[in-house]
């Protein structure tokens, strides 16, 4: 939210020659990106799954950040990249408290709608192989009663919009929100891995970043 309130502030007193002379620079890119995702849908920290061994738990995320590196190429009105985001939450599940992290192997693209300007509004569409590791996430059916880990495998998919701010053509700042869809379609406990029926998220998420282009 920071981010764009700067975005504004900047657009609105940003110098008319200064726009005009300023242009993003094209070619490749790294990016530190700054996630910040929240949970929703079957999210909800009370049911779960049964394996017949184990009692696999749903959780409840609390919201948090997390960082990973991209890369990608600019061209004048679109950008493709490529990246990893790592992000660790608490959960509770009923009366019991852990952590789990998210990893998200990214696939993204962004649109410009306009070129050769300092302020560049753009929509974003991501895809991404997701990986979900719980900690003490399942509860063995039979005594004696131990905590098992679980990971769950699955996918995003999410569209949104958001501001890039261009201070020098190498260097750019962006943010924006997006809409975004997580699914699990297994989960794996002790070794063995399960298909799951549904395991579903819909959420609104923040998403920027810090840009160089070499």
């Amino acid at each position: 939210m920071c981010f764009l309130v700067v975005f504004i502030v900047l657009a609105i007193f940003q110098p008319a020659s200064a726009q005009e002379r300023q242009h993003p620079k094209l070619g490749f890119y790294l990016e530190v990106p700054v996630y910040y995702n929240t949970y929703g849908g079957d999210f909800d920290g009370e049911h779960f799954f049964d394996s017949g061994t184990e009692f696999i738990m749903v959780p409840d995320p609390e919201s948090n950040y997390g960082f990973g590196i991209i890369v990608g190429r600019r061209r004048p009105n679109f950008s493709a990249e490529v990246g990893y985001v790592q992000i660790r939450h608490d959960y509770t599940y009923l009366d019991h408290n852990e952590k789990m992290t998210l990893s998200l192997f990214l696939l993204n693209s962004k649109f410009y709608a306009t070129k050769n300007k300092v302020i560049q509004p753009y929509f974003l569409s991501e895809f991404a192989i997701a990986y979900l590791k719980v900690k003490d996430g399942a509860l063995t059916v039979n005594p004696p009663i131990v905590f098992r880990d679980t990971s769950f495998l699955g996918l995003t998919l999410g569209a949104g919009a958001g501001l890039s701010l261009q201070p020098i053509p190498e260097v750019s700042l962006h943010a924006g929100v997006i809409f975004s869809w997580l699914t699990f379609g297994s989960v794996n406990v002790g070794g063995e891995r399960h298909r799951l029926d549904a395991l579903n998220s819909f959420s609104f998420n923040f998403r920027a970043g810090l840009r160089y282009t070499f």
